[in-house]
C-alpha cells in the first residue's frame, strides 16, 4: 500500500515514502529500469502517411498472439473525417489497411476481437444529408481481413464494443455501449442523459436493445463515456463520468464537479445495476481544452491471484493539473480503492502553468500486470507536445514502475520543418462572401480522445498512439514486454523473512533539508496494521530513489549501500523485540546526499517533492518462511 504524507506545509512535499506490495522483490535500480522492454517503432498508418490520423484503438485476437486490429479516425484535405482500420498477422511488425468508412461524417471508433477470429468494429456515422445520424457495427469472420456491410443501429455518443470471451453462459454475446438519453415524464422537460447498451447473441448480425440507466440526481449528466469489459462470471461492466452542471466554475478548476462510476449487468445485458462511485471527479470542463475527458476500464482476465480485478484509469485536474490516477476493485466493480497516482511526474504537481498528462489507457496481461499508457507532457514546455510513456503494475495497481517513454519521438509543434493542418471553406453564399480557414483542430494537440492498449495471449504490450514525427499525425506502436519480479533475487539479509509490507504504515516526523550540506534528513516510524505481531527482525528495503533536484544518495543505510538496495534495520527500534498490533515503532533516522541542483530545478517558485522512495518492508512473522508466503499468494 503506498503511504505519501506531507512534510513541509504549504511548501509541497519534502520527502515520499512509498511502499511496494508483497509481491514486489528486490531489484537494483538499474534491474528496474531494465524490467519494461520497449521494441521499435511501427507505422501503423504508413499507407496514408500523406493523411492525418486521430482517435486510435486497438485489440488483440485472444486466441492468437499475432492477430492486432486498429482503428483509427483519419481527416484529409476536407473537415469531414473517416474512420480506417489496419490488420497485422505479424504481431504488429507491418500493418495492412483492411476497411475504410468514409460515407458522411464518421468518426469514435472502436475495435475488438471475439473467439474464433471474428472481429468487429464500430463507428459513428453523422451529417449524411436525407440519411439520419447512425451507429454502424462491422463484422469480420477471417480475423478482420474482410468486412460484411454494416449493422445500422439509432445513434449514440462515443460508443464501444465489448465480446464475452469467458467461459460462462453468455460467451460469444457482444455488447455495444455509448451515451443516450431518455425522454423524461414531464412534458416540454428535456431529455434524460443515459447510459445505453445494446447486445447481440448471434455474433452481431442482430442486436437487441438498448437497455438504458439514467442518472438519478437533477442537473447531472453522464460525460466522457468509457469502454466495457466482462468478468469470468459475465458480468458486464462500463466506465463514464456523472457530472453535475451546476458545480462547474471555470475560475475554480480545480475541484470535483461529479464522479467517475461503474454501471454493471449480471444478466447479459437485459438490465442493469445502479451506478456505483469510482471517485470523485476533477475534470477538464473548458479549462484548458488540450485533454480528454474519457475514462478507460480492464479486466485481469488470468487465472492468477489478481483475477476479476477490475481497473479504472482516468485523468483530471485533483493535483492542480492534469494528472493519470487508477482505482481497482476486487469484488466486482461494488467498492473501489482510493485513486492512486500512475503518471510520476509528481514534482510539477500545483506549479502555475504546470504541463499535463493525459488520455490514459489500460490493460491487464495474461500474467496479471497491469499496463497504463498515457500522452505525458512533463518535457513540452508550451503543454501541447507530448511523448507516450508507460508503466506497469506488478501487485494489482497498488504500486507502478517507473514510466518508460514507448515513442522514439514525441508529437511536437517546434521540431517538424513541415506540419500537415486543417482548412474548411465554402462556396458563394447568399451573403456574396467566400469563407475559408486554415489551422490547428483540438485534436492537433491532443490526438483524439482516445489512445490504444491492447496486450495479446503471450502476455506483450500493445501500445497504440499518434504522433506528429513526420509533420502528420500518424498512427505508431510498437511492443512492450514487462518481466515480472523474481524472489530469488532478494539478498541474503531478506530471504529469511516475510514481506509485511502491506501489514505496515511508515509515519515521517520533522524533516530538515540543509541546503549547504545538501543532505535531507527525517524521523520515520513503522505502525503495525495487522492483527498479527511482527517480531525479531524488521527491515526497510530500498526500491527505488528519486529526487527532481538532483541525484539522491541514500547515507546512513545499514548494509552501506547508497541507492536501490539498501536496507534499514528496524530492529532495534522495536519494543522488546515485538512490534503487537495497533503499535508503532520508535524513530529511525534516514539520512540522503543530493547532488549540485541542475539549473532547470533551481527555477522552480516550489519545491513540491524533494526526495521520493519508494520500499519494502520485511520481517519475522510466525514460523512462515518467505517461500512459504509467496506460495501463498499465488
Amino acid at each position: 500500500m503506498i503511504h505519501r504524507l506531507s512534510l513541509v506545509g504549504f511548501l509541497g512535499i519534502l520527502l515520499q515514502i512509498s511502499f511496494a506490495q508483497p509481491s514486489s522483490a528486490f531489484q537494483t535500480e538499474k534491474a528496474i529500469s531494465k524490467q519494461i522492454v520497449v521494441g521499435t517503432n511501427v507505422q501503423v498508418s504508413r499507407q496514408r502517411a500523406d493523411q492525418q490520423h486521430y482517435e486510435v484503438q486497438i485489440a488483440a485476437d485472444p486466441e492468437n498472439p499475432r492477430h492486432l486490429l486498429a482503428c483509427s479516425m483519419r481527416r484529409a484535405n476536407h473537415p469531414w473525417h473517416s474512420v480506417v482500420a489496419y490488420l497485422s498477422f505479424d504481431a504488429g511488425a507491418s500493418w495492412n489497411e483492411t476497411l475504410h468508412v468514409d460515407e458522411g461524417y464518421v468518426s469514435d471508433p472502436s475495435c475488438t476481437y471475439g473467439s474464433g477470429g471474428v472481429a468487429y468494429i464500430v463507428t459513428l456515422a453523422t451529417e449524411l444529408p436525407a440519411v439520419p445520424d447512425r451507429v454502424q457495427v462491422f463484422r469480420s469472420t477471417d480475423a478482420g481481413k474482410t468486412w460484411a456491410k454494416p449493422v445500422k443501429l439509432p445513434f449514440m455518443d462515443r460508443e464501444y464494443l465489448t465480446v464475452d470471451n469467458t467461459s460462462g453462459r453468455y460467451r460469444g454475446q457482444v455488447y455495444l455501449n455509448g451515451s443516450g438519453s431518455i425522454s423524461s415524464i414531464e412534458p416540454k422537460a428535456k431529455r434524460i442523459g443515459a447510459v445505453n447498451l445494446w447486445r447481440s447473441s448471434n455474433f452481431g448480425v442482430t442486436f437487441s436493445g438498448p437497455t438504458q440507466l439514467g442518472v438519478t440526481q437533477p442537473n447531472h449528466i453522464f460525460e466522457g463515456m468509457g469502454n466495457g469489459v466482462v468478468l469470468s462470471d459475465g458480468t458486464f461492466v462500463s466506465i463514464n463520468g456523472d457530472l453535475n452542471e451546476t458545480q462547474y466554475d471555470q475560475s475554480k478548476p480545480y475541484k470535483p464537479i461529479g464522479h467517475i462510476v461503474a454501471v454493471s449487468s449480471n444478466d447479459g445485458g437485459q438490465t442493469f445495476s445502479p451506478a456505483v462511485k469510482i471517485s470523485d471527479w476533477y475534470p477538464d470542463r473548458g479549462h484548458k481544452r488540450t485533454c480528454s475527458v474519457i475514462p478507460v476500464l480492464a479486466v485481469d482476465s488470468s487465472s492468477g491471484r489478481f483475477k476479476d480485478r477490475l481497473y479504472a484509469v482516468w485523468a483530471d485536474l485533483r493535483f492542480g493539473r492534469m494528472a493519470v490516477v487508477i482505482s481497482h476493485s476486487s469484488d466486482k466493480g461494488k467498492t473501489w480503492s482510493l485513486p492512486r497516482r500512475v503518471s510520476d511526474d509528481i514534482h510539477r504537481d500545483y506549479l502555475p502553468n504546470a504541463s499535463d498528462d493525459f488520455n490514459p489507457t489500460v490493460a491487464a496481461n495474461s500474467q496479471g500486470i497491469v499496463g497504463v499508457m498515457w500522452y505525458d507532457r512533463r518535457e513540452s514546455f508550451d503543454n501541447l507536445g507530448y511523448w507516450p510513456r508507460f508503466s506497469a503494475s506488478l501487485d494489482g495497481g497498488k504500486t507502478f514502475l517507473p514510466s518508460v517513454k514507448v515513442s522514439e519521438a514525441p508529437s511536437s509543434f517546434k521540431k517538424p520543418n513541415l506540419m500537415s493542418l486543417s482548412s474548411l471553406g465554402s462556396s458563394i453564399g447568399d451573403d456574396g462572401k467566400l469563407f475559408f480557414w486554415v489551422g490547428m483542430d483540438f485534436f492537433h494537440a491532443t490526438g483524439g480522445d482516445t489512445s490504444g492498449l491492447a496486450a495479446s495471449p503471450d502476455g506483450v504490450f500493445h501500445p497504440l498512439w499518434v504522433d506528429n514525427r513526420t509533420g502528420v499525425s500518424q498512427v505508431w506502436t510498437a511492443a512492450v514486454k514487462v518481466a515480472p519480479l523474481a524472489a530469488q533475487n532478494l539478498p541474503r539479509e531478506l530471504q529469511s523473512l516475510s514481506n509485511v509490507t502491506d501489514r505496515v504504515k511508515v509515519f515521517l516526523g520533522p524533516a530538515v533539508y540543509n541546503r549547504a550540506k545538501h543532505m535531507v534528513t527525517v524521523e520515520a516510524s513503522l505502525e503495525n496494521t495487522s492483527k498479527e505481531q511482527l517480531r525479531g527482525i524488521v527491515r526497510v528495503q530500498l526500491l527505488s530513489l528519486s529526487s527532481p533536484l538532483g541525484k539522491a544518495l541514500v547515507v546512513n543505510a545499514d548494509n552501506n549501500l547508497d541507492q536501490a538496495g539498501a536496507i534499514w534495520d528496524f530492529t532495534q527500534q522495536l519494543e522488546n523485540g515485538v512490534l503487537n498490533a495497533g503499535e508503532r515503532s520508535r524513530p529511525k533516522r534516514l539520512e540522503f546526499y543530493l547532488t549540485e541542483m541542475p539549473e532547470a530545478a533551481r527555477a522552480y517558485k516550489a519545491w513540491l517533492s524533494i526526495i521520493q522512495v519508494q520500499a519494502q518492508v520485511f520481517a519475522s512473522v510466525g514460523t512462515q518462511t518467505l517461500k512459504q508466503k509467496l506460495d501463498a499468494h499465488k
